[in-house]
């Protein structure tokens, strides 16, 4: 075939878009590889009788490599698109943000593939691309049926493994709600999840995987032990997770042994592959574990190097960072950390972990400081910063006092992310705090977070705060003492449940509150 389309000259346009396919059918996409692809689409797009064939493929080609509006411009191009091509732009409109063209084209999607298999019954893979179109769409009871229907034909096909995954994606949805509702259906699905997973052969890999997910998720930590010991002897991935949760359940000289081993297998696995990302990703968090940091750097460094992949870019951000740690508890030389710092936040500025140090280190007065506020600025001043990055930046800043660059960050996170509840409650805190408040927009915007986490202590704390400013003492109340049930030991909240039960000529629970207040202060 290469004779056909040799990649330094025009060849035969099929056989070069021929060649594109099967590197991206390949599947990990290297910087090489994705340059090959490239140019032999490049060479097939001379020939106009290919141009939609060819903008199709280099549009999955942009959309695996991270590219996402360049794939999505390539798609809206594409006249009679296939019911694929359909699902990977409804891909690219949930990835940009964009739900209601998602839904619209996700829609769309799924009429073609439920045609599809309705022709096909048993076309696993069109019936899970259809799941994931009605999902995608907002049908989510479809998507379940639909998967469902491909157990009932074969329990111990694709669709068995593709169904816990959907159940699990749609914990991880309602989790983002937390209510008393929710967490009643996230117990449900997470049984259906378990119910499905078990009758999956025990040698399924996968399968024990899930498993362990689940259990761990139930708070059942014996049994996610047990899944993953039995996985981890034929599975990188499923023994570094052994590892991990080793770590977490306090057996630090298992989870040495684990991670050794992992780092060892990995390592030879890279001789043999070395442009595995998967493998380079396991590897390095491996030598995370071990504390080797700067080893885990090393092999990020190669990896990035070699190939196009985001985890890999935030992984490596995270091993600087935890270098970065490592030096400053260890009293390392200043110049150093931060450099180390500045090239965390390089790889992945507005990472929660990254930026937070970040900002730690702004409040400094040394060179450091001077540095961070610097990195920091030059990013804002770059524009694309995301609506957690503003969120955190001006909560930071209220801490501080500036509550005009606290007002400023936080307004701009709330116009990207409306329905994050933390968003809405610190700016609500905010404007509460700003002279002169803005009473009736913070109740507002706290009420709205109050619907997006119903459960949230700290949306009550904040509403009760604007009812004392606005003199609406039982209000106050009411949810000062909905506050109280999950920090019965704050003295300040006692201090203000005491100041609102006085307003409202309630001196006996305002003198107990102002007890219990002074019994707090002294025990500190």
């Amino acid at each position: 075939m290469n004779q056909l389309a040799p990649r330094d000259q025009q060849g035969y346009a099929p056989a070069h878009l021929w060649i594109a396919a099967q590197i991206l059918k390949a599947g990990t996409l290297t910087r090489e590889s994705y340059d090959l692809a490239f140019a032999h689409l490049m060479r097939a797009r001379q020939e106009p009788a290919q141009a939609n064939l060819v903008d199709a493929t280099l549009a999955e080609l942009y959309l695996v490599s991270g590219r996402v509006e360049q794939a999505r411009e390539l798609l809206i191009r594409l006249p009679n698109l296939t019911g694929q091509q359909q699902l990977s732009l409804a891909r690219t409109s949930a990835l940009t943000g964009k739900v209601d063209n998602a839904r619209r084209e996700a829609a769309a999607a799924a009429n073609m593939f439920a045609a599809q298999v309705k022709d096909e019954p048993n076309n696993a893979e069109a019936r899970m691309h259809w799941a994931e179109a009605c999902a995608l769409s907002g049908q989510t009871e479809q998507a379940e049926v639909i998967l469902r229907d491909g157990v009932a034909m074969s329990p111990k096909g694709p669709c068995s493994v593709a169904l816990v995954r959907f159940y699990l994606q749609w914990v991880e949805m309602l989790a983002r709600s937390p209510s008393p509702q929710n967490s009643r259906q996230i117990l449900q699905l997470l049984r259906r999840a378990r119910s499905v997973a078990e009758s999956l052969p025990s040698d399924n890999v996968a399968a024990l995987s899930l498993l362990a997910q689940i259990n761990l998720q139930l708070n059942e930590p014996d049994k996610a032990e047990e899944y993953l010991k039995r996985a981890a002897p034929s599975d990188l991935a499923a023994q570094l997770k052994y590892a991990g949760l080793l770590v977490l359940r306090g057996k630090k000289e298992e989870s040495l042994v684990q991670a050794r081993q992992v780092l060892q297998r990995g390592t030879l696995q890279l001789k043999e592959d070395p442009q595995n990302a998967l493998v380079i990703a396991i590897t390095a968090e491996a030598a995370g574990i071990l504390g080797d940091h700067a080893k885990a750097a090393a092999l990020l460094e190669e990896g990035v190097a070699q190939l196009k992949n985001n985890q890999l870019d935030a992984l490596l951000s995270r091993a600087y960072l935890a270098m970065y740690d490592q030096q400053r508890k260890s009293g390392g030389e200043a110049p150093a950390s931060i450099e180390l710092l500045r090239k965390s936040f390089e790889r992945n500025p507005w990472d929660t972990a990254v930026l937070q140090r970040v900002l730690a280190v702004m409040k400094e007065k040394s060179p450091a400081g001077e540095q961070a506020r610097a990195m920091v600025n030059e990013r804002l001043a770059a524009g694309g910063v995301p609506g957690i990055a503003h969120m955190l930046i001006g909560t930071d800043a209220l801490q501080a006092g500036d509550a005009e660059s606290a007002r400023k960050h936080l307004e701009l996170a709330f116009q990207l992310e409306p329905r994050i509840g933390s968003i809405a409650n610190n700016l609500a805190w905010t404007l509460l705090k700003s002279e002169p408040p803005d009473l009736p927009r913070a109740l507002e915007l706290v009420t709205q977070a109050l619907k997006l986490t119903p459960n949230s202590p700290d949306c009550y704390d904040t509403r009760a705060n604007i009812y004392m400013a606005m003199q609406r003492w039982e209000d106050a109340v009411k949810d000062f003492e909905v506050v109280l049930r999950a920090r019965p030991s704050d003295a300040k909240l006692h201090r203000s449940l005491a100041e609102a039960y006085r307003k409202l000529h309630m001196d006996d629970l305002a003198k107990r509150h102002d007890d219990a207040a002074v019994a707090l202060e002294a025990g500190k």
